[in-house]
């Protein structure tokens, strides 16, 4: 059979008689419709066996479509963590992040450990109740550099 083209499909569609029978049947009396099943060889308790079977069926497979869809949510929220788990491991996972930056933060770096901090020295204030002498302004430490003076450039 050769593939036939949309424009032709939709032709046969047009040209159908089904919608035809849907609006006879449709307008008839459910007499007129038992009475034309009954010339056709069917029986009222035949149908009525038939759609108790098919609704019978169409309910079964919706409970057991709801059956299943409950039973695959309970399977992924088994497979979740509990949220005491969860809580568990952002504790942890908060005291490791500090424990790295109190860690990077107090232990000194290599170039601080090779060039010692120079700390001056600090004489204290005199005290008013001791009645000692206060130290000069002028003296300073042992290992200061003595001061530059002024003197007149050569040009």
């Amino acid at each position: 059979m050769a593939k036939r083209s949309a424009a032709d499909v939709l032709k046969d569609i047009e040209k159908s008689d089904v919608d035809d029978v849907v609006d006879r049947v449709a307008s008839m009396t459910p007499a007129e419709r038992l009475a034309e099943l009954q010339t056709a060889g069917f029986t009222e308790a035949e149908l009525d066996a038939k759609a108790d079977a098919w609704h019978e069926r169409m309910q079964r497979t919706a409970v057991e479509a709801g059956k299943a869809k409950l039973e695959a949510e309970a399977r992924a929220k088994s497979l979740r963590p509990a949220p005491r788990d969860r809580r568990l491991v952002l504790l942890i996972a908060a005291v490791a992040v500090t424990g790295i930056v109190l860690a990077l933060l107090l232990v000194p770096r290599s170039a601080e450990r090779e060039a010692p901090i120079a700390v001056p020295s600090v004489t204290a204030p005199p005290s008013a109740t001791t009645g000692a002498p206060a130290p000069s302004q002028s003296a300073q430490p042992p290992d200061a550099a003595p001061p530059l003076e002024d003197k007149p450039r050569k040009n």
